[in-house]
């Protein structure tokens, strides 16, 4: 993420509002068509690049999109998303499936298999 803020500066939109883990599919794809949308019409005039966790088809018709999509190990990134979730927990203002994992006390394993988790996008 440093080297992409460094080189876009402020024509880096940074996109993470659209929690896809904890939206179920019909809402995600529904909510994903919706901007898309709104984004045909939106100005978007300074914007390089957009760096996030979104569906592409958020962005589908803006002017000469391009999609890269960054790859992890499947492992690596459910653990990661695991202790992430373990250190950012704000009872607050969490989604239903982030505070049923901490309210629940999910081992990683319980995680990482649980049927929540499967094919989410």
């Amino acid at each position: 993420m440093a080297s992409l803020e460094d080189y876009y500066g402020n024509n880096l939109l940074r996109d993470y509002a659209d929690l896809p883990i904890n939206t179920p599919v019909f809402q995600r794809n529904r909510n994903a068509l919706k901007m898309c949308i709104l984004n045909r019409v939106k100005t978007h005039k300074n914007v390089e690049c957009i760096h996030g966790h979104f569906l592409p088809l958020k962005y589908l018709l803006l002017r000469d999109t391009k999609f890269v999509t960054w790859m992890r190990n499947p492992i690596e990134r459910l653990a990661s998303h695991y202790f992430y979730w373990l250190r950012n927990y704000n009872p607050q203002n969490v989604p239903l499936l982030h505070r049923k994992v901490i309210e629940e006390e999910w081992s990683l394993e319980r995680f990482c298999l649980g049927p929540e988790l499967r094919n989410f996008l």
